[in-house]
């Protein structure tokens, strides 16, 4: 017998052996054995991921002389013909070649004919997006309705490209992308049989290679042994895919960590006169920092990550070299330089650059150690302390009660005008040109230089009102408005007091404001410097 590719050989012949497919698999034979068969499927979903084996399984069950069964015997005459290919009764199209509306007249003709040696007929449409709008519009009312035991079975990659009123009279089923460790799994049941002799780690090249598609996977499995024979080494695997070894990537890992430039280069270099496409390194880099973020944030990363226990058991002893947010950073450079390296003529000297960069960021210091910092100078200047926000406490904001209780009124009328920026621009750009603000216990006196066009808009009613169901809101309780006219000389509250603003002097308090915000921290003290 002549040779088979691992793909055709191992093709399955039952439902329960598709792999990654087990809802779509379930659904199908519920449907079976409920005899709830539709007149027409839709299978949507990556390349070689089971589409058009679960297609000709369902025509064995329905056509098997066991059947309708969801166990197709796969030794009767019509088993092995649907199999084969050669069942008069199964038809397999290629829309891509079959796309005119003469080819759906055609197969509309035949459609006529009750089934000649099983119990239905039916049709497979491959890569069905592919037909013309002709082409769609002449299958339409066939779809809907056809003749007595006939089903359709539609399948394609594209599923966008298919016509709303088609997806409309067909059951949809999407086919998800195999994950790496049903890919390893399923070749390592292969291997066996084969009697190869393989490692897991050069498992998981082929399975990371494969993209999702278990037919890819036996694909590269073929062409490995074709190189290798039967004791195949984790250098074949990688030298004929053209990958790096995860071991690079760890050496590049722990260089940038210690900001080691040199050495860096020396292990770039090498992925370069190795002759890797450097669009594949640098996505295969992406993931890698990708994986590393997983590793810090996911409490059970295993579950998350789709790795075997060994790659997770590596990763682990990397997650100490960086904070998120330094992993955070370096995703965003490397994700630029996929982008660029696409249009640039010398690719090796973007990414070269992009990993000088990564080595020359300084570390990011742990933000407790900043506040420290931060409070030391202000115990120096004798101005405001910092801390970490209370978990209790949300940051950025102060209760009306503990607002009244300071004695501090510029931290007040700073929050009112924070409110008004958002609330009434107007109203807060008329308090800016005044020139003092007062509190005398329920009462605000707001002071500008005589004749100031501001008294005149700011004494109007909707705005006096604004103003005092705001202020009122923060100092916790009714307060009335007075818009006075003065000279810039004229008598205020004393300063000391902690009851005037100088809206002028507000510019210092933003500044601590702003932060505050950025270290999401919260004021314990403010004092006039002397």
């Amino acid at each position: 017998m002549s040779y088979q590719v691992f793909a055709r050989k191992w093709r399955p012949q039952k439902f329960e052996e598709i792999v990654g497919q087990a809802p779509v698999a379930q659904t199908l034979q519920n449907a079976i054995q409920t005899s709830r068969l539709a007149h027409a499927y839709l299978f949507s979903g990556a390349r070689g991921v089971g589409k058009t084996t679960m297609a000709r399984l369902l025509a064995k069950a329905v056509n098997c002389e066991t059947g309708p069964t969801i166990h197709p015997c796969g030794q009767c005459a019509l088993c092995k013909e649907i199999a084969a290919g050669m069942s008069v009764d199964v038809l397999e199209i290629d829309g891509a070649s079959n796309r005119g509306i003469d080819n759906i007249r055609e197969l509309k003709d035949q459609i006529k004919y009750a089934p000649l040696r099983g119990k239905y007929k039916v049709y497979i449409i491959d890569e069905v997006h592919m037909l013309t709008t002709e082409a769609f519009n002449a299958l339409l009312k066939t779809l809907e309705e056809p003749p007595p035991n006939t089903i359709f079975i539609l399948a394609t990659t594209e599923l966008h490209k298919i016509p709303s009123t088609i997806l409309s009279r067909c059951q949809q089923f999407q086919f998800k992308k195999i994950s790496r460790l049903e890919i390893m799994e399923q070749i390592r049941r292969i291997i066996q049989e084969e009697k190869i002799a393989v490692s897991d780690r050069a498992l998981l090249v082929v399975a990371r290679a494969a993209n999702g598609s278990m037919r890819d996977a036996l694909s590269i499995l073929d062409q490995v042994v074709s190189y290798s024979g039967m004791n195949i080494s984790d250098e074949d695997v990688r030298s004929i895919l053209g990958v790096v070894d995860t071991k690079t990537l760890y050496e590049l890992t722990e260089a940038v960590s210690k900001s080691e430039i040199a050495s860096l280069l020396t292990i770039f270099r090498g992925v370069i006169n190795a002759g890797y496409d450097l669009k594949y390194f640098c996505q295969e880099w992406i993931g890698h920092l990708r994986n590393l973020m997983m590793m810090q944030l996911m409490p059970d990363p295993k579950t998350f990550l789709d790795l075997p226990d060994e790659e997770i058991a590596d990763l682990l002893k990397l997650t100490h070299l960086f904070s998120i947010d330094q992993l955070q950073r370096l995703f965003r450079i490397f994700t630029r330089v996929e982008e660029d390296i696409r249009s640039s003529s010398q690719p090796a000297l973007v990414m070269e650059v992009a990993f000088i960069q990564s080595a020359s960021i300084p570390r990011l210091e742990p933000l407790q150690n900043l506040i420290d910092r931060l409070n030391s100078l202000a115990e120096k200047v004798g101005q405001v302390r910092f801390s970490l926000p209370d978990e209790k406490t949300p940051p950025f904001q102060a209760s009306a009660a503990a607002l009244a209780g300071t004695s501090d009124f510029q931290e007040i009328w700073l929050k009112l005008m924070h409110h008004l920026r958002d609330k009434k621009p107007n109203l807060e750009s008329y308090l800016k040109h005044s020139l003092w603000v007062n509190r005398e216990k329920d009462q605000v006196k707001i002071g500008y230089p005589a004749g100031s066009p501001f008294i005149a808009l700011l004494k109007k009613e909707e705005n006096l009102k604004v103003l005092a169901a705001e202020c009122g809101g923060l100092l916790g309780k009714p307060v009335s408005i007075e818009v006075l006219a003065v000279q810039e000389s004229g008598q205020k509250s004393d300063p000391a007091a902690g009851l005037t603003v100088n809206p002028m002097k507000l510019d210092s308090l933003s500044l601590v404001k702003k932060v505050q915000e950025t270290l999401e921290g919260k004021v314990i003290e403010v004092k006039e410097l002397i």
